[in-house]
């Protein structure tokens, strides 16, 4: 029996952004796990952060942190998805595109019964309609704040919400918006270092 299955709803890599970042203490798991070189190499590092709302400062944050690793690593969802994937396949497991979850039942057990996979999961084949039952010890619902895992559980949402919506960009700015130049020195002069290119403030 397969040890480990993994199914993604998506049939390629995540070609938009979403979520494009790494705090400290996410990297400190993916440090015990032997992987936070892997992601921390990838994309610049991001040491603070002004919000503004119509024109008006929310909040400038200097993102202190009593982590060893320091700031927000921006690295992209389909670079951390790269990194995950390639990991995986390390460990002889593939990831099944193009799979939805339809149906979730556990049965009981007792915790004598340490051998027992009680998680049964219906997956749906997009393409074919297919479909495969999988039984397990542990279901793991990765699939964020929409997780139609926790919808199909009865897990209700505790979480908040937000209208705010931020973009990540790689390019020169003229202008004399404020903060500019702290936002440049962090990420796009990073970014410009990694091609070679020669940097000089405007």
């Amino acid at each position: 029996m397969q040890p480990l299955s993994k199914a993604d709803k998506a049939e390629t890599l995540t070609l938009t952004g979403r979520a494009d970042g790494l705090q400290p203490r996410a990297v400190e798991h993916l440090h015990a796990w032997g992987l936070s070189s892997e992601f921390t190499e990838e994309g610049p590092l991001l040491s603070s952060t002004v919000l503004f709302r119509n024109g008006v400062k929310l909040v400038h944050d200097a993102m202190p942190c009593d982590s060893r690793y320091r700031g927000s690593h921006i690295i992209t969802q389909g670079q951390i998805e790269k990194i995950y994937i390639r990991n995986l396949r390390r460990h002889d497991v593939l990831v099944e595109r193009g799979v939805v979850a339809e149906g979730i039942h556990v049965q009981k057990t007792t915790e004598q019964d340490m051998a027992a996979r009680p998680v049964s999961v219906t997956l749906r084949d997009i393409q074919t309609g297919t479909t495969e039952n999988v039984r397990a010890k542990y279901l793991v619902g990765a699939d964020g704040a929409a997780s139609a895992t926790r919808e199909m559980m009865g897990i209700p949402f505790d979480g908040l919400t937000t209208d705010c919506y931020r973009a990540i960009m790689d390019c020169q700015f003229k202008t004399d918006f404020p903060y500019i130049l702290g936002f440049w020195h962090v990420v796009l002069h990073q970014s410009l270092k990694e091609i070679g290119a020669d940097f000089q403030k405007a």
